[in-house]
């Protein structure tokens, strides 16, 4: 998802990909938070000040790097332990800035 910062006219970009699938999904996670930027009717542009777009990109930077380890550490379980994993996973309940860090905690139970 391209960004125009508003400050700085720059535009930047933030992407999450899965994984599993290689799709991004950033724009389905803000929007489960109700956090898609608002678009420039001018421009066609995603706009968003500063400090929220580096609030997003530190969260996505971490998110992805825990998810793809999850992922990971999935691929190399099996049995009870697979399952164990997955079922740690599904129920995270956190907000969104923790679940980077308590799905490392997560991946940290399991990794030998």
């Amino acid at each position: 998802m391209k960004i125009r910062i508003l400050e700085t006219g720059e535009i930047e970009e933030l992407s999450l990909i899965d994984p599993k699938s290689g799709v991004d999904w950033i724009r389905d996670l803000m929007g489960n938070h109700d956090a898609v930027p608002l678009i420039d009717e001018k421009t066609d542009e995603y706009c968003m000040d500063q400090e929220n777009f580096d609030w997003w990109d530190n969260l996505i930077t971490s998110y992805q790097v825990a998810d793809n380890r999850y992922h990971g550490l999935k691929q190399s379980l099996d049995g009870e332990a697979y399952n164990r994993l997955v079922e740690e996973y599904e129920t995270i309940d956190v907000d969104l800035e923790d679940f980077p860090t308590v799905l490392d905690e997560v991946c940290d139970q399991f990794d030998n």
